[in-house]
């Protein structure tokens, strides 16, 4: 019965986690779906014109773009008082993840005859002609990349900068509900009074945050597990008694 019960709880498990991610992605995608693809307000369009700069223009003038449009008359160093998160992130996906995932989600579909339907909002182009467009503008890596993918019949999909800040809330928060989720999880199975060192595996795995939380949390493991086994022990003496 065992394995029965363990199939049945991943499965349920599996079903409530897909409908909590579904609802977290739904319920930021309100504003697309009221409004349209529009960036609302100041804040975040500012982001997205910093990121539309750092796109039309690479990395190198992004750091060093004094913006004379806003801070108004005294302008704005942007690459040197920006936290360049967003921005990065989002033109990462808009000229290189979505490209790449979009004609290998549709190459595969195509084989498999199920599964390869892409945004609508997605334009496609010839791979290869996109990979003599990026080898003339000197994006050596992504037109060999562009090269690949026309190689093996793949098309090259792309979404607008604008699309894709529209979106990111949505993705982002639905990435953000499986982390906390996941990390609420390694925190309850994993914390166990006799060994306080199992507690957060997940997260002393990670490059520089698991040594710092090694040289932080040890003491304070070992402290719990310690006066934890002591309250146990004088628990069990009692009872005796």
């Amino acid at each position: 019965l065992r394995p029965i019960a363990a199939a049945v709880l991943i499965a349920t498990s599996l079903y409530y986690a897909n409908e909590l991610l579904t609802t977290a992605y739904t319920a930021r995608l309100k504003a697309v779906q009221d409004y349209g693809y529009i960036i609302h307000e100041f804040d975040p369009y500012f982001n997205f014109r910093a990121a539309q700069y750092l796109y039309d223009n690479g990395w190198k003038s992004f750091v060093n773009w004094f913006d004379y449009m806003s801070w108004y008359p005294l302008g704005r160093p942007v690459g040197t008082t920006i936290y360049p998160g967003m921005q990065v992130t989002a033109v990462f996906l808009t000229k290189v993840w979505l490209p790449i995932w979009f004609g290998v989600k549709q190459w595969f579909g195509q084989l498999a005859g199920f599964g390869g339907s892409i945004s609508s909002r997605a334009v496609t182009k010839s791979a290869l002609g996109v990979s003599t467009t990026l080898s003339g503008s000197g994006s050596t890596v992504m037109s060999t990349v562009a090269t690949l993918m026309a190689s093996f019949g793949m098309k090259w999909n792309e979404m607008s900068l604008n699309d894709v800040c529209c979106l990111v809330p949505a993705w982002f928060g639905a990435l953000a509900t499986l982390t906390t989720g996941l990390l609420a999880l390694e925190c309850s199975s994993n914390f166990a009074f006799n060994d306080g060192n199992l507690f957060g595996t997940f997260l002393d795995d990670l490059p520089i945050i698991g040594y710092l939380l090694q040289k932080i949390m040890t003491p304070i493991r070992n402290f719990v597990a310690h006066y934890a086994c002591m309250d146990t022990k004088a628990t069990k003496g009692s009872s005796l008694q």
